[in-house]
C-alpha cells in the first residue's frame, strides 16, 4: 500500500501504516518510523496496542506459512 500519497489517510493514519509496514518487512522498526508514531500516540498503552496488532499477523504468518498449516478446513491458501 502507498499510503504516504493518498488522501484518503490523514497523518496519524500514514504513521500507523508505516510503523506496520516497516514491521512486516524488516521485523525491526527504526528510530524515524517510531518516532513519527509516538507524536499521534504518546502513551505505553497505545504503542503497545498497535505494535501487537501490527505484530500479531507477522508471527502468525511466519509461523504458519513454513507449514503449509490448513487455518480453515478445506482452504489452501498457497493455490490459486
Amino acid at each position: 500500500m502507498h499510503s504516504e500519497g493518498s488522501d484518503l489517510l490523514n497523518e496519524k493514519e500514514k504513521a500507523v501504516v508505516a510503523y506496520a509496514q516497516e514491521l512486516a518487512l524488516t521485523a525491526t522498526i527504526s528510530d524515524e518510523t517510531f518516532e513519527r508514531l509516538a507524536r499521534h500516540f504518546s502513551t505505553p498503552e497505545e504503542l503497545v496496542e498497535i505494535h501487537m496488532a501490527a505484530a500479531l499477523p507477522n508471527i502468525t504468518n511466519r509461523v504458519n506459512n513454513p507449514f503449509q498449516t490448513d487455518l480453515e478446513p478445506g482452504v489452501n491458501p498457497f493455490l490459486p
